[in-house]
Order: structure tokens, then C-alpha cells, then sequence
């Protein structure tokens, strides 16, 4: 790597956010957009919200940056090119936006529409994650997982348990159900639910869909399928903040509607639930409802 390059992923990190200093006029194609992407049925129109994303992101908005690299490395309305998709990527991160600087750190680590440059990617993540929860929550569950780099339990948990210092409700979860899967015996995951219990009514719908399959399950609580089914239907009402959006417990609780698992069976319930997850940017509960129909 040059020291060119280096040099620019060191600028991402304390790069500005601009975006609150963006004009009126690329906020509404911002919204435009939006609204486009996330419509269900005829209102829908992705090709145009990925237009309406590059006028805007061409005219300065990071938001917008960042939503169209998303659809361009997906393939959401636009043939999938993730060259392109890194490239819009860093031009988010150096508008500042926060969700950005992530995806680069993460591309960089990945090869992802980028030459793999491990010791950059991580760098950065390091660099992210003094100040930012989520590139805590990203940086721990990247080690966690030991697919891209080297597995390191010890650091992700101190990353997590930062992260829950600092207020962090998803860094909990997640510092939950990593000492529940790993639990010597009932005292630890009686103490993992606990944890669980807390980030669920902190209002993370994540928690409460590991609570339900604890109750389930009958792991570290008694088991409980009344329990299960309320936590469930208690994570699919919260108002998710928007770096942390899970759909795991909506699709769950529209699984057992549309087969009478635990519940009535109720199609329309169902569906409900799935539109309401989709209109979030689910895009399995969009593809789930497509397959149930419109009803």
C-alpha cells in the first residue's frame, strides 16, 4: 500500500459529516429516493431511486453517497458492480458519513470491489472504533467470526463490553448471546439472558428475538412458548435505530402466523407484519411477502 493511500484512510476517519450543511434541494431527491426504494407494489420504482440517489450524491450528500453505493453492491435497481459500489463508498466516508467510513474498513478487510489490503482495513476499523459504537459492534463481530481475519474472542468481547459501557443496547446483545453460545453451565446463561432482557427493553429488537428462543428453547429461563411468542411480537412494535435495523424477530412471528405455530394461524397477520419489516428495508420480508401474495 502507498502512503498515498494511506494517508486518505487516515483523512476518513475525522472526515466531517457534510450533510447537515447540504441544501434543500438534494435532501428532497434524498427523500424522493427513499421513498421510491422502499414503496411496495406500483409505488415502487428502484431504477428511478438510484437516479434520484446520483443526482444527489453527485451534488454532495453522503447519505445519498452511501445509499447508492448500497444499491450498486447489491444490485438493487442498478446492475451489481462492486467497484463502483467502493468507489461511492469512499466518497460517503469523505462527505463523513459514518456508515461509510464502516463499509470501507469492511471492503478493505473483505477485497470487496477493492485489492484486499487486511492491515489497512483493520487499521481503520482500530482507527473507527475509538469513537464510534457501531465500528465497535462491526470490529467485534468481524473477529468473531474469523472468516476475514484471524479469530480473537479476548478483543471482540473488550470491544463489546466498551461498547455497552458507552450506552450501546446492540453491543450488549451481542456481548449476550456470545457468552450464552459459549456458557459452561446455567449460571452463565441465566446471566446472558439478563443481559438480553436489559438491551430488549433499552428497545432492541434484536434482544428480543434472542429472549424468545431462550423461552423456546428453554435456555437459561424456564421454557415458555406464551413468553417466546410476547417477545416476539414485542420486538416486531419497537422503532429500531437506523444503524441497528434486525429483521430476525419479524420474520420469525410471521413464520408462526402463517402456520399457526404457537398463535392462530391469521395470512393477514402475517403479511402485516412482513409489509411493515419491508418498508424498513428488509429485503427478505419483502421476498417473503411477494410469495404470500398480496391477499
Amino acid at each position: 500500500m502507498t502512503s498515498q493511500l494511506a494517508e486518505r484512510w487516515r483523512r476518513l476517519v475525522n472526515a466531517p459529516d457534510n450533510d447537515e450543511r447540504a441544501d434543500d434541494e438534494l435532501w428532497d431527491l434524498h427523500d424522493q429516493a427513499y421513498r421510491c426504494f422502499y414503496a411496495l407494489g406500483a409505488a415502487g420504482d428502484r431504477r428511478r431511486a438510484v437516479k434520484l440517489y446520483r443526482a444527489a450524491a453527485t451534488g454532495g450528500l453522503g447519505a445519498s453517497a452511501f445509499n447508492l453505493a448500497v444499491c450498486l453492491e447489491f444490485g438493487l435497481g442498478v446492475r451489481r458492480d462492486l467497484r463502483a459500489a467502493f468507489a461511492w463508498y469512499v466518497r460517503a466516508a469523505e462527505l463523513g458519513d459514518a456508515r461509510a467510513k464502516i463499509a470501507v474498513a469492511q471492503a478493505l478487510v473483505q477485497g470487496r470491489g477493492v485489492r484486499r489490503d487486511v492491515r489497512s482495513g483493520m487499521k481503520l476499523f482500530a482507527r473507527l472504533a475509538r469513537t464510534s459504537v457501531l465500528a465497535r459492534l462491526e470490529l467485534a463481530e468481524l473477529l468473531l467470526a474469523g472468516e476475514w481475519v484471524r479469530r480473537d474472542r479476548a478483543r471482540a468481547m473488550k470491544l463489546l463490553q466498551g461498547g455497552v459501557a458507552l450506552g450501546s443496547a446492540r453491543c450488549r446483545t451481542s456481548l449476550a448471546a456470545e457468552i450464552h453460545d459459549h456458557a459452561r453451565g446455567d449460571a452463565e446463561r441465566r446471566a446472558a439472558v439478563a443481559l438480553c432482557r436489559t438491551s430488549a427493553r433499552a428497545g432492541d429488537a434484536l434482544a428480543c428475538w434472542y429472549l424468545s428462543l431462550a423461552y423456546r428453547d428453554g435456555s437459561g429461563v424456564r421454557k415458555s412458548e406464551r413468553r417466546c411468542i410476547a417477545w416476539l411480537e414485542r420486538g416486531v412494535k419497537l422503532e429500531q435505530p437506523y444503524f441497528e435495523v434486525d429483521d430476525s424477530a419479524a420474520l420469525e412471528l410471521a413464520e408462526r402466523y402463517e402456520l399457526g405455530r404457537g398463535v392462530s394461524r391469521s395470512l393477514r397477520r402475517a403479511r402485516q407484519i412482513l409489509r411493515a419489516a419491508a418498508v424498513d428495508g428488509s429485503e427478505t420480508a419483502r421476498r417473503e411477502l411477494a410469495r404470500l401474495g398480496a391477499g
